[in-house]
């Protein structure tokens, strides 16, 4: 029920009253997207605030003032279930009913109510900026060892956490804690996730031989490399490219 404003609440002493609620909330930009593996998203600086759920694959971003809720926790499942939500309500063509606006708006709401149990709750502190700086540098350090290609690259460069640690003026034992503060795993994992990932990219490639891919990548022979690619995949780099259809030239030159 709703009382004329200008009634005196004293005279309603008896009754428990809600909180008087006066919210402007703009919701915008929400879409579903497929990417490639090599697309990235240029810096950008707006006023508001993002949630982006991955529902396959992976992402990298740097957890500086941001929040992260890994698959299989509380918080993913929740905001998994908001987010689906909307995900539910995409129309490829029409307009939306007043309906589905205000299904969004309550989508919207449970979202905010979501986030507000946790900071009522304590949210985890902050990543010094100085913290942020050393990742980015041991990541960019370990992205480098691996691009670009070239003919007379043999690859064998060895990425040292000990060698960029020393470069940076830190410790070994410290550059292991904020790069798994800001980004959630260790450099070593993530050294072999990218190496994975370009493992998968130069395999695509039919007219470069495996010998070679393996020499790209650091391996000192095709038998090392097939052993830690079957590790990977389960499979052998040869029947991996074997069941994939080879990139163009132009795709080659994009990655």
């Amino acid at each position: 029920m709703i009382l004329n404003p200008d009634v005196d609440p004293a005279l309603f002493h008896d009754c428990q009253w809600l909180p008087i609620i006066d919210w402007n909330v703009k919701f915008f930009g929400a879409h579903i997207h497929r990417v490639q593996a090599d697309w990235c998203m240029p810096e950008e600086s707006h006023i508001g605030f993002e949630i982006a759920l991955i529902l396959e694959g992976r992402q990298e971003m740097i957890k500086s003032n941001q929040l992260f809720f890994p698959a299989g926790t509380e918080t993913n499942a929740k905001l998994q279930k908001v987010v689906h939500s909307w995900i539910g309500m995409v129309q490829e063509s029409g307009e939306y009913t007043t309906a589905d606006r205000f299904r969004m708006q309550i989508a919207l709401f449970e979202l905010f109510g979501i986030f507000s149990q946790m900071i009522s709750t304590g949210l985890e502190p902050r990543i010094a900026p100085s913290s942020v700086q050393y990742a980015k540098a041991i990541m960019e350090a370990i992205q480098s060892r691996f691009k670009p290609y070239r003919e007379d690259e043999s690859g064998e460069q060895a990425f040292r956490l000990e060698d960029v640690a020393a470069s940076l003026g830190i410790s070994p034992g410290y550059a292991q804690e904020v790069f798994r503060k800001v980004y959630g795993y260790s450099p070593r994992h993530y050294l072999s996730e990218t190496k994975l990932h370009e493992a998968k990219v130069l395999i695509q490639q039919s007219n470069l031989p495996l010998n070679k891919v393996a020499s790209l990548l650091g391996y000192s022979s095709l038998a090392h490399f097939s052993r830690q690619f079957k590790r990977w995949t389960g499979t052998s780099p040869l029947k991996y490219r074997q069941t994939l259809k080879p990139i163009t030239d132009e795709q080659r030159i994009k990655i």
